[in-house]
């Protein structure tokens, strides 16, 4: 039913252009079903400092209950998965992973 956009590209430097345009584009859909959340992943974790991605959990862990999951058993479906998170980055693995 609705998608939590996580967007962990930089907000200043070379990856700024990038994160504004995709906020924009964001903003222009105007969609109730869209949530977006702009986490600068290098700057909360500068310096290896991995544990400062809890702040993200934090702000987004009303989502990820609301949205529940997919439950099925060999007597079929147990209850079903209402959303999804989509991660954007620029270097795909390194700050997905992560998160």
């Amino acid at each position: 039913e609705s998608i939590c956009i996580i967007n962990l590209t930089e907000q200043a430097g070379k990856e700024k252009v990038i994160a504004d345009a995709f906020s924009r584009n964001i903003v222009h859909y105007d969609s109730e079903k869209l949530i977006y959340v702009s986490f600068d992943f290098h700057s909360y974790c500068r310096g290896m400092r991995f544990e400062n991605v809890a702040t993200l959990i934090e702000a987004v862990a009303p989502q990820a209950i609301s949205m529940g999951f997919h439950w099925r058993d060999a007597k079929g479906v147990i209850c079903n998965q209402k959303a999804v998170f989509r991660v954007n980055c620029m270097d795909c693995l390194d700050r997905t992973s992560v998160v």
